[in-house]
């Protein structure tokens, strides 16, 4: 019977990811410039247009060209030619002789906010982009988003843990009973899943409208209807695990292709380690929680051993994450999306050490080891805490180089080699 829950929770995962895998690898780039970054051009351009190779979502402010003193000389608000939405212009009629900056954000369809700037001539060398303006272009993300994320993260791990507890550790003729603490996570998730919609909003400045066609906005609402599947499941005289399980799987696999594992060269390979991840987190902490909360209840040696792969899936699954958003070693420790991810290691190290302790307690009875399973515990809430400050930071990515020719179309001035300055915002 074991076996066969196990089976079915992997199959409905699979197909989840296999139905948002595409989607996930669609993560807007951009790959031209008119005028191209760093060019002289003799003629003042009449429109500044970028393209994408997929389709961005705008506001008015998204593209501004500011001159030499740091005024916006473009003419009205930005808009896409011909309604395509891989390309944004702004008009810039009239420019005089001088030196400008190009700096742009839009909004992915995954829901982050792409930014950048890069500087052209008109008669004269294009010169450097202020440091202002780069600075400008990588905004803090709102505290209140991570303090959601951890919220999140918190409550999917519950949700999900205490939903694998149940499954996998209970002993012979005993069941884990479902608690409050279990029906707060799946409303928690409700909660955050709704309001994030309206918080992006807020720091992408799109309508609400917008976001929720992004997909970022159809994750969330994905979310929201597998949690009141989850709660149908969960409020039933008993726990009805084929709703719970499909309803935990939605909700893993919607929050992993909204964060930053469809963006790099390997999206595919990031996603099913991020899914890896967190799954593997959820079952930990579900595990650890379960033998705090009812020791009686579970057999404390398959808690030992099904956490042992758990340590194991976490650490195997971050690879290929920190591979792929760290591109360097000086990367890791000089930028803050390095050192949050050093710190959680740290953390990860410290909650093996305590493991190890819990389990050369094991023979002791499972009451010896309740003590370091709530240390456990506390060093994982930490490690959820770092996680969620992780996810809303901008990760540690090489400029971006930009074709001095864009597609199909002729650009002004002679080509350039340098590379524009361009950043990956966190959602």
């Amino acid at each position: 019977m074991l076996f066969r829950r196990c089976v079915w929770l992997l199959a409905v995962i699979g197909i989840a990811l296999g139905v948002t895998a595409t989607a996930a690898l669609a993560h807007a780039e951009l790959v031209a410039t008119v005028p191209a970054a760093g060019a002289r051009v003799e003629r003042a351009p009449a429109v500044v247009r970028l393209t994408f190779d997929d389709a961005v979502t705008i506001d008015p402010g998204s593209l501004r060209v500011l001159d030499a003193n740091g005024r916006d000389v473009g003419r009205g608000e930005a808009f896409q030619p011909g309604n395509d939405g891989s390309m944004v212009a702004v008009r810039t009629d009239g420019l005089a002789r001088g030196s400008y900056v190009v700096a742009w954000h839009v909004v992915s369809d995954d829901g982050h906010v792409l930014s950048g700037a890069y500087a052209f001539g008109v008669g004269v060398a294009a010169g450097d982009v202020p440091a202002a303006v780069v600075k400008e272009q990588i905004p803090a993300a709102p505290v209140i988003r991570a303090v959601l994320h951890g919220l999140l993260l918190a409550s999917i791990a519950l949700a999900l843990g205490i939903l694998a507890a149940a499954l996998l550790v209970a002993r012979p003729g005993s069941t884990i009973p479902p608690t409050m603490v279990e029906f707060g996570a799946w409303t928690t998730i409700l909660f955050v899943a709704f309001f994030d919609i309206f918080v992006q909003a807020d720091t992408s400045g799109l309508k609400v409208g917008a976001v929720i066609a992004t997909r970022y906005g159809i994750s969330r609402l994905v979310m929201m209807v597998a949690t009141i599947v989850g709660l149908v499941g969960f409020t039933s005289s008993r726990r009805r695990v084929p709703f719970l399980i499909a309803a935990g799987a939605a909700i893993a696999v919607a929050e992993t292709v909204s964060g930053h594992a469809g963006t790099g060269p390997y999206p595919l390979a990031t996603i099913v380690a991020a899914l890896a991840h967190l799954c593997a987190a959820s079952i930990w902490i579900g595990l650890l929680l379960a033998t705090g909360r009812w020791p009686e209840l579970v057999d404390i040696e398959r808690v030992s051993s099904i956490a042992a792969w758990c340590v194991f899936a976490i650490a195997a699954s971050a690879v290929p994450q920190v591979v792929v958003a760290i591109p360097s070693f000086d990367a890791l420790i000089t930028t803050m999306y390095g050192l949050l991810v050093c710190a959680k290691f740290l953390l990860l190290l410290l909650a093996l050490a305590v493991a190890v302790v819990s389990r050369r307690r094991i023979a002791a009875g499972t009451a010896a080891v309740v003590p370091t399973v709530r240390l456990e515990l506390l060093v994982l809430t930490a490690v959820l805490a770092v996680t969620a400050v992780l996810v809303e930071s901008p990760q540690s990515r090489s400029p971006v180089v930009i074709p001095s020719v864009a597609p199909q179309r002729a650009v002004e001035g002679p080509p350039s080699s340098l590379a524009i300055t361009a950043f990956h915002q966190g959602r």
